[in-house]
């Protein structure tokens, strides 16, 4: 079952020219992370943050999220394009992404929404996972575009039988605008010297080797003077018994 829910903003197909200008500041998006110093092949977290600074309540395309699965431009310390695995062919659409509507098939998406004043966050497990074949150690920024909003949409459908409840028809009228994100992120890739490989070999401090070096010498000396000490008094009562 579902239900069509027209905006307070009728006919945003005419407006979409004039608009882009009110919405500007209305949408911020920024990333951040956890540390800026990361091991080879250590996963990068990143939250990416949307606030809608407006009343009015905002919508993000679900099937155009790529943007919130971490998708990003990643450059090095001269500035260069990283190169990145391509994306993932996207699959074909869910059969129950189509609805009948007066003997039509119309074909919907699911959308996200953010209340007027609200805010939304997505975690990005691994922000450099089409990179990771590209990169060794170095200093790298990672730029997350923009991310398409719609502002005003005609035709808003509430799929109650769903368990992701809003959809819009992507050919219906609507307002979007892209909003870039306001910050970019610069890491470091390098060895910790206290990693596998680094000094002092096979994962231990150097400091640790040469203290284990110091007791093994301790050792054999002790046991060179232990023995030397037994033989001298060994070599005495042999001498006394004679």
């Amino acid at each position: 079952m579902w239900v069509l829910l027209l905006s307070a903003s009728a006919g945003a197909a005419e407006v979409a020219e004039q608009v882009p200008g009110k919405y500007e500041n209305s949408v911020t998006v920024t990333a951040r992370v956890a540390k800026t110093v990361y091991e080879p092949g250590e996963l990068v977290g990143v939250t990416i943050t949307i606030a809608n600074h407006f009343d009015n309540p905002v919508y993000i395309f679900r099937s155009k999220s790529d943007f919130l699965k971490g998708s990003c431009m990643l450059r090095d310390a001269n500035g260069t394009t990283v190169q990145g695995d391509p994306g993932d062919t996207p699959p074909p659409p869910p059969v129950d992404w189509y609805i009948e509507r007066e003997g039509k098939r119309i074909f919907v998406v699911p959308v996200y929404i953010i209340e007027g004043h609200g805010v939304m966050e997505a975690f990005v497990e691994d922000a450099l996972h089409r990179h990771r074949d590209y990169i060794s150690e170095g200093e790298f920024t990672l730029d997350f575009g923009a991310l398409e909003v719609i502002h005003e949409i005609e035709e808003l459908i509430v799929r109650e039988d769903k368990a992701h409840r809003l959809w819009v028809q992507p050919s219906s009228p609507m307002v979007k605008m892209r909003h870039k994100c306001n910050n970019t992120i610069t890491i470091e890739i390098r060895k910790s010297p206290l990693a596998p490989g680094a000094a002092g070999g096979s994962g231990s401090p150097a400091w640790v080797m040469a203290a284990v070096v110091i007791l093994v010498c301790c050792a054999v000396a002790a046991g060179a003077f232990i023995v030397g000490a037994k033989l001298k008094r060994s070599s005495g009562e042999r001498r006394e018994g004679g």
